[in-house]
């Protein structure tokens, strides 16, 4: 009883200890070297949503003018906004929820969390479901519960381990990876006679389909949705960087080159083979190459499902005071149930609502670090933060609204605004739009009554708390460390 006690107690002195540190910001000999983060950005990208998304909407657009636009300007989207929320976990050396914290105020920050908590687990649910689909070929197959159960404790242990392993894990997928991909693309597009071929199918099929061809907004939307949630927590990686440019080439690659591959083998897959599943047709050609394609599957889930996994534990840590290790431990067991018990088979309506409540809960810390505050946050001020950023909330709820009022709530018969509902406008991007602009509104209109909020709160009361003393490395980590 008195290891268990131990392991499930927070003790501060050695948590700092580790190379993950979620409870304190990182000191920079903890940040690692460029080429293990570029090819975690790659792996962490490597995921089954963006096969999914290509099976989605490839068969109802045009390749070239539908698929391809929807699927860069998604991408673009992702990209701006994984590394304007990138940036404040960079600059800070923090986590997510220090950068929350920063946003939203020391109580403030849990609006956001439990959003991306239920986002990020149901994803883990996903990952964990999927990989036992890959394996039996669906999820009606009598093992379905115990493959998926064994898989996600399995991905549960490497993130136990944590970032060290991690990295093990990622650098011998990544070969693999790009192989199967560029196989799996070259062999649809020769077995159909090449990309004009192609294209001329996907005009065919879009044409023919029911309801006609899918709106460029609804396809935008969808590559949106299917990697906001990590868009908004990249801080949990980026603060492994030890520089800018790494930074942003890990998010680059993650959120643009991986999602352009995978939605593009997704769509060229599901016109051309009948699935997005790589592994189902390239077991078609051989048997060796299905299991070289069913190992590299299960190698994109597991370094997907290890990086997914970090983001909640490091909410959950750090919000419930518990050492990281156990935080992980909880997180896993709900992603391993949920995956067990087919949360795979709701994607598609997961998705959507995720593209609905996400983007908004950016904006805030957009505003205030890029706008308001001039990328001069200074971790010394973090415990002198307030409990409350009400103009985070204010933006933060508006932006939500406001996005849900082009979607709708079909599961409660709500319908969305006509004038909103226009083929023109992208729900999750109005709804970041709105959230910045919302938060600078109210941030001035407090400032000119007189009521300091948020970290200008925390610097104008500088005078009348005593800050605790730089350590020489936080000194350092700082000096090195600049936008």
């Amino acid at each position: 009883m008195g290891k268990l006690k131990d392991w499930w107690t927070f003790n501060a002195e050695e948590e700092a200890k580790s190379n993950d540190s979620v409870h304190k910001p990182l000191t920079f000999e903890k940040r690692r070297n460029a080429l293990p983060l570029l090819i975690l950005g790659f792996t962490w990208g490597f995921l089954v949503t963006g096969l999914l998304i290509g099976g989605t909407i490839g068969p109802y657009m045009p390749f070239y003018s539908g698929t391809v636009p929807a699927t860069i300007i998604g991408c673009l989207v992702l990209i701006v906004i994984a590394v304007l929320t990138g940036m404040v976990g960079y600059k800070l050396g923090g986590t997510n929820d220090m950068a929350f914290q920063f946003a939203y105020g020391k109580k403030g920050r849990r609006m956001p969390a439990i959003f991306l908590l239920v986002v990020i687990m149901g994803f883990q649910g996903i990952v964990v479901g999927g990989t036992a689909s890959f394996w039996l070929k669906g999820t009606d197959h009598p093992a379905f519960f115990w493959v998926a159960l064994f898989f996600g404790l399995l991905f549960t242990y490497t993130c136990y381990v944590g970032i060290n392993l991690i990295e093990k894990i990622s650098n011998p997928a990544m070969v693999l990876l790009i192989f199967i991909s560029i196989y799996a693309i070259f062999y649809n597009i020769s077995k159909v006679g090449g990309w004009s071929a192609f294209n001329s199918k996907t005009i065919e099929m879009a044409a023919g389909a029911d309801g006609g061809p899918m709106s460029m907004a609804t396809a935008i939307n969808l590559v949106i949705g299917s990697w906001i949630a990590g868009a908004v927590l990249t801080s949990d990686f980026t603060r492994f960087a030890k520089n800018k440019w790494v930074a942003i080439g890990m998010l680059a690659i993650c959120f643009f080159f991986t999602q352009v591959l995978l939605i593009g083998m997704g769509a060229i897959g599901a016109v051309i083979s009948g699935s997005y599943d790589f592994t189902q047709y390239l077991f078609g050609i051989s048997p060796v190459m299905g299991i070289i394609a069913l190992i590299a599957m299960t190698l994109a889930m597991w370094t997907s499902s290890n990086t997914n996994l970090y983001l909640p534990s490091t909410q959950v840590a750090a919000i419930f005071k518990r050492p990281f290790k156990v935080a992980v431990v909880i997180c896993g067991l709900i992603g391993t149930m949920l995956g067990a018990f087919g949360f795979f088979e709701q994607f598609s309506s997961f998705i959507g609502g995720i593209a609905a409540v996400i983007p908004p809960l950016a904006g805030p810390m957009i505003a205030d670090f890029w706008i308001v505050h001039l990328t001069k946050y200074e971790v010394k001020y973090l415990d002198q933060l307030p409990e409350i950023n009400i103009p985070s909330v204010i933006a933060a709820s508006a932006g939500i609204i406001a996005t849900l009022m082009c979607t709708g709530l079909p599961t409660v018969g709500l319908q969305p605004v006509t004038v909103l509902a226009q083929p023109w406008i992208v729900p999750s991007i109005l709804g970041v739009i709105v959230s910045v602009v919302m938060y600078l509104a109210s941030f001035y209109v407090f400032k000119a009554l007189g009521i300091p909020s948020g970290y200008s709160k925390a610097i104008e009361n500088e005078g009348t708390h005593q800050n605790p003393p730089l350590t020489g490395s936080e000194e350092d980590n700082m000096a090195k460390v600049n936008i």
